[in-house]
């Protein structure tokens, strides 16, 4: 008797265990069968039709409107260089010095000689003017006085280099006690109230741009984005990379963009107004087939596409989309056509 209680006991037990699990088994739901019920969860966005912009960015560096090399015409020693880089100077402001005792540039002795003749013109001159001598001796002295003059000029200018253009001091190419030769470059001076950026663009790229359009300039020295204008565009390709070279003029008053400093020019290449354009990720492909899925009355609708010009991450829907039509864009790899949705943003 006992023992058919126990019995009894453990087949109740084993029955209650085995309902408990039946009902657990009831209630519980797969995602695919919540998502049936609910909607798939997706995210859509209003098409609009509006205007589609992209640029492309080259790298480059920037020159001075103006760029010129200082020479010295003395192959000697050079006794001081009297500006450093950056500095600004004007045109006929001194940049270097040769030694006033060199031989070749015979200094001193035109200095001595213009300063005493000059002396004798202005004492015969005042003569002259009284009539203590005549026009002819008057007109040999200043002849004497004005070659003498020319002679120290010569020599002044051997001596000292002058800047031959007002901008800024680039750069330098030798030492102070160097020797330099007539055609050794001692410095550079850059026009920089406008620099240059040149670039070369491919074959595809020249049918978007054209002289006066303006182009983004960008440099990781400053925050703020300048602007330039395409100042030249080459008419024929260079044989060897078969790029069109542009030159973009960018005005630079306060002297911030320095010669030598690299930028990012970027180009407008694309600008289409009026035109639906969604996102790449969002198209669904079958075969060579194109589509995309809109949500109408809580329900996916398939769609097949045209596109057309793709820019970036966006491309350009030719037919297919209008306006106020809701784009899905995330979660349209679990959509079939009809499939119950749940907008979630």
């Amino acid at each position: 008797m006992k023992k058919l209680l126990i019995t009894t006991a453990i087949a109740i037990l084993i029955l209650l265990t085995s309902c408990s699990k039946k009902s657990k088994e009831t209630k519980s739901k797969s995602i695919d069968q919540i998502q049936s019920e609910n909607g798939i969860p997706v995210v859509v966005s209003d098409i609009n039709s509006g205007e589609l912009i992209a640029w492309t960015d080259y790298t480059t560096y920037l020159k001075g409107a103006k760029q010129q090399k200082v020479y010295g015409m003395l192959g000697d020693d050079l006794k001081s260089i009297d500006v450093k880089t950056g500095d600004i100077v004007k045109s006929g402001d001194v940049v270097a010095k040769f030694a006033t005792d060199n031989p070749k540039a015979q200094y001193r002795q035109a200095k001595i000689q213009a300063e005493t003749i000059e002396k004798t013109y202005s004492r015969m001159k005042a003569v002259f003017e009284s009539g203590g001598i005549s026009r002819q001796k008057m007109d040999e002295i200043e002849a004497k006085y004005k070659a003498a003059k020319e002679t120290y000029l010569m020599a002044s200018k051997l001596v000292n280099i002058k800047a031959p253009i007002s901008g800024m001091v680039t750069d330098i190419f030798v030492d102070p006690g160097q020797r330099v030769k007539p055609s050794t470059p001692i410095l550079e001076i850059a026009k920089t109230d406008e620099v240059i950026a040149k670039i070369v663009l491919e074959e595809s790229k020249i049918q978007y741009v054209n002289i006066g359009d303006e182009v983004r300039v960008k440099s990781d020295s400053y925050d703020k984005e300048f602007i330039g204008k395409v100042k030249k565009v080459s008419l024929s390709a260079n044989i060897r990379t078969g790029g069109f070279t542009v030159e973009i003029a960018i005005p630079n008053k306060e002297s911030k963009l320095r010669p030598g400093l690299f930028c990012k020019v970027l180009f407008k290449t694309v600008d289409i107004k009026d035109v639906i354009s969604i996102p790449r990720n969002s198209i669904v492909k079958i075969g060579k087939r194109k589509f995309v899925y809109i949500v109408e009355d809580k329900k996916a609708k398939r769609v097949e596409v045209e596109t057309g010009l793709t820019s970036g991450d966006s491309v350009v829907i030719k037919s297919g989309l209008s306006n106020g039509d809701k784009l899905v864009v995330q979660g349209q790899s679990r959509l079939s056509d009809g499939s119950k949705v749940k907008i979630v943003s």
